[in-house]
């Protein structure tokens, strides 16, 4: 055999031996298309359940229940404030605002829906045997908030060549201004110490977040120290440990951040100590309640959203001047499509809000909710695309193989 004629069956055995290679590809194409179905679909799948474990403040229905026959739902209600940029908020007398008096009205006018409920949902016969009526809980509990940025002041006491210096160290901090049972619906762990309690034992005390206690003690075991806000001191009781994933990250969970009393707020702001200007001669209104959530029996379904809406007594459905919405059940499929379709109206209607940080990450984790459930309907498809590939390619092997029998 001469050099040409081997050359020429060498290039003639690979030609055959790719030929075979890309049939054999073809032929398996289903079976990448199914692989690559799976991979999105589990991947996709793995960060949807991540993300709604992360917002535990959303699902704190759950844990209120306690093994309680009564089902209950978590509300909250968004309201605006006049205000300039992250200043205090404050509220006219108008309708469209939330404040302390307000607050008092709408709980007692949610006490009163409640025990209603509870009338109607116990059986006419209490006595029969056949009726026995469950113990049905009618317990619920509330909180408010505001929030604002503020500078403060840590003095540092130290001891230098015998003498002792202070050194005032200044920073910024968001303020959340708290009331009622906060402590309910915001399960924080603690570094040390605990939360404000319902009850004010000490109106000048705060609480604080990781991030700045690391700033100012470089330590979390800080209980008792004392920084000053708006002319006074207020000490430390607690250290929270914030969230860290980066829908957390991006809607400021670790900002340097002090909760105190609401109501501590109010009288300063009463005293025009937020006032902008002449704060003898300034108008004070009172302080803006932006934020109020609620726990609530749900003894028929959806009668607490109906509740909190009822007592609302301004409330237009026309035109809200609120955003009401159910924390319970907000990522399941049809809420998180209704937050995200049509695309844009929603973010068009929060535009007017100041939110707290844990409602923007609540939004952010909807949105990415939403994409990660597009992923996951594509990877879906990609499965099925794959399985009705190999069903065809195999329904055509067995035709072609009847076909030469028959011949």
């Amino acid at each position: 055999m001469g050099i040409i004629e081997w050359i020429r069956d060498y290039l003639h055995d690979i030609g055959s031996s790719f030929s075979k290679t890309s049939k054999n590809i073809v032929l398996t194409a289903f079976f990448w298309v199914i692989v690559l179905g799976l991979a999105i679909s589990i991947a996709t799948g793995i960060m949807i359940g991540t993300q709604v474990h992360n917002r535990t403040e959303q699902t704190m229905a759950t844990y209120w229940q306690n093994h309680s026959e009564t089902n209950y739902r978590q509300m909250s209600v968004f309201a605006k404030g006049i205000g300039v940029g992250s200043s205090p908020k404050t509220a006219t007398n108008s309708d469209d605002y939330l404040t302390l008096e307000s607050i008092e009205v709408l709980r007692e006018n949610i006490d009163a829906k409640i025990s209603e409920n509870k009338k109607k949902a116990e059986p006419k016969n209490k006595n029969a045997k056949d009726k026995k009526a469950k113990q049905t809980q009618t317990n619920w509990t509330d909180c408010y908030s505001t929030t604002f940025d503020t500078s403060a002041v840590y003095t540092l006491n130290r001891v230098i060549n015998g003498e002792e210096t202070k050194t005032p160290i200044s920073f910024n901090a968001n303020i959340v201004a708290v009331g009622g049972n906060f402590k309910a619906f915001h399960p924080y762990e603690y570094l040390s110490g605990g939360f404000l309690p319902i009850e004010e034992v000490d109106e000048n005390s705060c609480v604080i977040n990781d991030s700045l206690a690391w700033k100012l003690f470089k330590s979390y075991d800080i209980t008792g120290e004392k920084i000053n806000m708006f002319g006074e001191d207020y000490t430390i009781i607690g250290v929270v440990r914030e969230k860290d994933s980066s829908i957390d990250l991006l809607s400021g969970s670790q900002d340097y951040r002090i909760f105190c009393y609401f109501s501590k707020m109010s009288d300063l702001n009463e005293k025009g100590r937020f006032a902008l200007g002449d704060s003898d001669n300034a108008v004070i209104n009172p302080l803006a309640i932006t934020c109020y959530e609620a726990m609530l029996p749900e003894i028929v379904k959806g009668v607490a959203k109906t509740d909190v809406l009822t007592s609302l007594k301004s409330y237009n459905a026309s035109e809200p001047q609120y955003i009401i919405l159910s924390n319970t059940g907000r990522y399941s499929i049809s809420n998180v499509y209704d937050e995200n379709m049509p695309i844009g109206e929603k973010q068009k209607t929060y535009s007017q809000y100041d939110f707290p940080y844990w409602e923007k990450a609540a939004q952010l984790t909807a949105q990415r909710l939403f994409i990660e459930g597009v992923a996951f309907v594509f990877g879906i498809v990609l499965i099925l695309i794959g399985i009705t590939i190999c069903i065809l390619q195999f329904s055509s092997v067995k035709f072609k193989k009847n076909t030469e029998q028959i011949i």
